[in-house]
Order: C-alpha cells, then structure tokens, then sequence
C-alpha cells in the first residue's frame, strides 16, 4: 500500500481527536512512538452481538466512509470481540488488568461497489490483534448489550511493512443489537483475513 493512502486512512482515524466520550466511539493510544503516544478516536456506526456455543459473546463495531481524496475508494474499521466469560457484579472480582476477551481490530481500503475504475491500494487490509476487560450486560429482552472495552492491548498481526499504529491500547462505551447474521458473515467473509 502506498504510503499516501496509509496517511490518509490514519488522518480520517484521527479527525475524532479526544472528542468526548459517546457510546460506539473507541479511544485508541497508538504506542508507536512510546516516548509521544498518540491519542486518537473512531466512531462505529454499526455495532452487533450474537451468543457463542461455549456461553461467550461475539461482538462486532463496524464504520465505512468514503476517502474523499481517495475517489471511489472506502474506508471500513472493524473491531471483533469474542469473550471468555463476564464478571459478575458482587459476586466476581473485576479488575481492567484482568483479561476475560480477544479483539480484533481490522482496517480495510477496498473500491466502492460499482467503481468504473479500480485503482492501486485497493483491498489493502491491515490487522491488529490483542486481548483485554470487556464488561457487558444484556437487558430482559435478550436483544441489546450495553458494554465497555475497559482496556484491551494490540499489536499488528505482521511486523513488516509501514504500519501508522504500532501496539495500541483500546476503550470505549458501545451499545450493540442481537444479530447473528452480521457477525456471522463477518467471520466468513473480513474475519478470515485476519487469522
């Protein structure tokens, strides 16, 4: 991927700079430069949960917005979440240095459906993996999970290439919705990407 576009994708990341805490909106510490962390904000417009065989959750942030000077190319952040086990209140101790899930984080640049022209760059995927704290809870219906990434630590999957994150650290409020069928076609069509 072409340097340019690796600027571009990490200054539409970065236009949220520490802009409030609002539910969906993920905080990331890019720990690239440790002496100088960089602080950085991205909101997920689509967020769903499913329930997994084991008793654990999957949970799926996902945003997609065009890159203006990109032309017909977008940009879509991913964040993939599958829990251990949930602490409960009163009755586990909880702690954020405690680790109870894995996480994903997926950027992807790939050409908008129906682009006349495709161009260089396109379908470039960049992938960080790491574990942290994720409390959660369901309400009565079953339909909604209200949570927060306490604290989770990722490092890109490869060590080779122009990377703009190097390990960062995670959080955030989000609100997700019961849908099986999206997180499930996340696991077969982005997810394989990064395994």
């Amino acid at each position: 991927m072409k340097s340019a576009t690796i600027k571009i994708l990490f200054l539409i990341l970065g236009l949220g700079l520490l802009s409030g805490c609002q539910v969906n909106q993920m905080k990331l510490v890019n720990y690239a430069n440790p002496e100088n962390p960089e602080n950085l904000t991205q909101n997920f417009n689509s967020v769903y949960f499913t329930e997994t065989g084991t008793g654990g959750y999957e949970i799926l942030l996902q945003s997609s917005e065009p890159i203006a000077r990109e032309g017909n190319k977008v940009l879509r952040q991913m964040v993939f979440i599958t829990t251990l086990w949930n602490p409960i209140p009163g009755k586990t101790y909880a702690d954020e240095s405690q680790i109870n899930a894995n996480v994903i984080y997926m950027v992807e640049i790939f050409e908008r459906q129906g682009a006349a022209v495709t161009t260089e760059g396109s379908g470039t995927i960049l992938c960080y993996k790491g574990a942290g704290f994720v409390s959660y809870q369901i309400d009565r219906t079953g339909q909604t999970m209200t949570g927060t990434i306490e604290k989770a630590f990722l490092e890109p999957i490869q060590k080779r290439g122009t990377r703009q994150l190097g390990r960062f650290e995670l959080s955030g409020d989000f609100k997700a919705y019961k849908n099986r069928g999206a997180v499930g076609e996340f696991k077969i069509t982005a997810g394989t990407n990064c395994r």
